[in-house]
């Protein structure tokens, strides 16, 4: 399970994806991970559950949802390949299912 800092969902023309992103210490930088595919996602507390079609599941703090600047470099990346790429809400994600 991975527990990002901060998050956001991305969707793509292949679906939608988590982009979860980690904030470093003194001596490691920030980290990111975008995730295999998002298949539903749970509610649990004050966490969102995001569970992959790989199997892996992110919990992601429902007011956490932001980007860092790593992580906004790397959506930028991805919105530079394909103008479709876009940021979408939990709401947006559960409409589509």
């Amino acid at each position: 399970m991975y527990t990002p800092d901060k998050w956001i969902i991305v969707k793509i023309p292949q679906g939608a994806k988590v982009l979860g992103s980690w904030s470093g210490g003194y001596l490691d930088g920030d980290s990111w991970r975008l995730s295999s595919g998002l298949e539903k996602i749970e509610e649990d507390g004050d966490y969102y559950l995001m569970h992959n079609y790989s199997g892996s599941i992110y919990k992601c703090h429902k007011e956490m949802e932001g980007m860092n600047m790593v992580a906004l470099s790397i959506f930028n990346q991805l919105k530079g390949m394909d103008e479709s790429v876009e940021q979408i809400s939990v709401e947006e994600f559960n409409e589509k299912k």
